[in-house]
């Protein structure tokens, strides 16, 4: 969506526009003296921060919370958006964002990304270390175990493409009945209702 204001005027009133090169130059093409292009920081400014930098169009990076702070209307919606943006920038109140080189972008955003996928790792790191201290119950020796245990692994038979069937429906079996002693058996899993915990024994109301 993109709002032009001149002054106290809007100059045309807030349009959708294709989100390339072309459409914004051709849409801004009859403002280009004096023109500074402001938006709200998501994740899609970096094209745009680099055709204003490529044109030598001012660009303003506006923080996206602190707008909506100062903005803050009961109707909101991205032609509402557009001129309150030109309307904040236009007096000179528009909060602004760091606009990061282009450069450094990209091990910026690895970062994050890590980051990321760190603490999710993590978190499930937690969340089976939690579960097997609940249930008092030791760790498996290997993690193709755990996956076992899980039946995270599903085995096909397939040829050229072609899928002939799956095998291995009973994987897991053998860690779930606890032959090597590295996790109980099934049936001595706390399960709600009537307890059956017998070691060795198939019978079990956990499933």
């Amino acid at each position: 969506m993109l709002g032009l204001v001149e002054g106290d005027v809007p100059r045309k009133e807030p349009r959708l526009v294709a989100a390339t090169p072309q459409a914004f130059l051709a849409m801004v093409k009859a403002f280009r003296e004096d023109l500074v292009v402001a938006v709200e920081c998501m994740f899609t400014w970096y094209w745009l921060a680099d055709l204003c930098a490529k044109e030598g169009i001012a660009f303003v990076l506006g923080h996206a919370l602190y707008m909506r702070a100062i903005h803050g209307g009961k109707a909101k919606n991205d032609r509402i958006d557009a001129h309150k943006i030109a309307a904040l920038l236009r007096g000179g109140m528009i909060p602004m964002a760091y606009v990061y080189p282009h450069e450094m972008r990209a091990t910026r955003d690895l970062m994050r990304c890590r980051n990321h996928l760190v603490r999710k790792r993590s978190e499930l790191i937690a969340h089976i270390q939690n579960t097997a201290s609940q249930y008092n119950l030791p760790p498996f020796a290997r993690v193709q175990d755990f996956l076992s245990y899980c039946r995270l692994v599903k085995p096909k038979r397939e040829s050229a493409g072609k899928l002939y069937g799956h095998s291995g429906r009973k994987i897991g079996n053998a860690h779930r009945s606890g032959p090597s002693g590295n996790w109980p058996p099934r049936s001595c899993v706390p399960t709600p209702g009537p307890s059956s915990c017998t070691s060795g024994s198939r019978k079990s109301t956990a499933r």
